[in-house]
């Protein structure tokens, strides 16, 4: 969401906004939610396809409640500081209202949550640093110039009232302009007139070389 409303209520509680690059869904963590989504609906579906939505409140549950490989906990500890009640039976009491006794319960679950949250951050960096190490040994370094010419993957889709099939199209189109960097591995594009093509990722790009055009 780019709306000028939505910016301005991000600026109110001061949010930073950080946006994924096009076609780029590994940057996305929701994509991979939305794959584990994907296939508990199809295993709860069995064959009638049309009550696929049947089942998402008990998916959403099992997903909340399911302990996290890296931090150690689940979404819903993570939220809340206590485990999900599937059961009325499992409430505890009710927490007191909350007052300036170190001692007090309420208190004692705020310096709960401070470690709690301290532990997640440092595991999360662990896991970001082992991933970053393992993605970084089968990745060349490439950077680009603004001004330099670039080949773009090609994302159109087959378009069936058009006699075209994605699969048997060009891998790469353009090519395009380096109009400006981005970040440490996205540039943003141009066409030849000047026209903004977006932001992309290095690894959608190939840089193009006389007498050569990729297929």
């Amino acid at each position: 969401m780019r709306s000028e409303e939505f910016r301005k209520l991000c600026d109110d509680y001061q949010v930073t906004l950080s946006y994924t690059r096009l076609y780029y869904p590994r940057s996305d963590p929701t994509e991979r939610v939305n794959a584990t989504v994907k296939t508990m609906i199809a295993t709860a579906v069995k064959h009638d396809h049309r009550r696929w939505a049947d089942n998402l409140a008990a998916i959403g549950c099992a997903i909340r409640i399911s302990r996290h490989e890296t931090t150690g906990y689940t979404p819903y500890f993570a939220n809340f500081g206590r485990e999900h009640k599937l059961l009325g039976s499992e409430f505890d009491h009710p927490i007191p209202a909350s007052d300036d006794n170190p001692d007090s319960t309420t208190q004692k679950r705020l310096v709960g949550f401070r470690k709690l949250y301290q532990d997640i951050a440092a595991k999360l960096k662990t896991a970001h640093e082992r991933d970053k190490r393992v993605y970084d040994l089968r990745r060349r370094p490439v950077q680009y110039l603004v001004g330099q010419q670039v080949w773009r993957k090609d994302k159109s889709l087959s378009d069936a009232t058009a006699n075209y099939s994605a699969k048997l199209g060009p891998k790469y189109i353009g090519p395009f302009v380096i109009s400006r960097k981005c970040g440490s591995w996205t540039y943003e594009l141009a066409d030849e007139h000047g026209n903004n093509k977006g932001i992309w990722h290095v690894q959608e790009l190939k840089p193009v070389h006389p007498d050569y055009e990729p297929p």
